[in-house]
């Protein structure tokens, strides 16, 4: 039986150089905050959420948008969660703000809060 090719409807987007860079940079930044927050040595996406503490593939999110003039590239404005935390922080189900070092996150249906010291702090592993 002979196939024939797909064809695209509409071509893919060439990616500028400008975003090439940031992306990479991006990347970067995000290994340097999972190998910061103890990321397990299988993988190297996978280590503990800050927020709920379960060991997942993590995402990384940005504390303030980049439409509320935050810095994607600013390592204190970028945090690793898991994939369904990152979801509720997007959702507005979970708010995260600095204060000084320290991340508090709020639960917004709940006013529950929890306070995470020295986010940006690489985690000290005692044996």
């Amino acid at each position: 039986m002979k196939r024939t090719e797909l064809k695209r409807r509409t071509p893919l987007k060439k990616i500028s150089k400008k975003m090439q860079k940031q992306r990479s940079q991006e990347v970067k930044l995000k290994k340097q905050i999972l190998k910061e927050q103890g990321r397990c040595g299988m993988d190297d996406s996978r280590a503990a959420c800050l927020i709920c503490g379960k060991w997942a593939l993590l995402d990384k999110h940005e504390i303030k948008s980049r439409g509320q003039c935050g810095n994607a590239l600013d390592r204190k404005n970028c945090v690793c969660i898991c994939s369904s935390c990152h979801e509720g922080c997007t959702n507005g189900i979970i708010k995260l703000t600095v204060d000084g070092d320290d991340l508090v996150v709020t639960w917004v249906k709940t006013s529950k809060t929890k306070r995470i010291l020295n986010y940006t702090q690489p985690l000290e592993v005692t044996a």
